[in-house]
């Protein structure tokens, strides 16, 4: 079984599937995720090159965390210590 996370936050999607598998299930219970691993990614990189690897790292904490909540071992220490980053509504010109 594949949970979506669309219209969650990252977190709160990650919270959910965490808490689905807290128990035993009679089938196996995953995520399909898009704005829930990517979001937080996407903002932080802006197109900018000097933000990939922040970005990278920004991508790789929420898959560890959706994996841990994939085996209901997931704790959301630490994630409401890093900051919130806000959409951007600027465009990016590639001249």
């Amino acid at each position: 079984m594949q949970f979506l996370s669309g219209g969650q936050s990252e977190v709160e999607a990650t919270k959910n599937l965490n808490a689905m598998n807290q128990g035993p299930n009679p089938w196996h219970v995953s995520f399909s995720y898009a704005r829930a691993l990517q979001n937080t990614c996407l903002k932080t990189w802006g197109g900018r090159p000097e933000n990939v690897k922040a970005a990278q790292d920004a991508l790789l904490l929420r898959a560890k965390a959706n994996s841990l909540a994939q085996l209901g071992k997931y704790t959301s220490d630490g994630e409401a210590a890093r900051p919130a980053r806000a959409c951007s509504s600027r465009t990016t010109s590639t001249k």
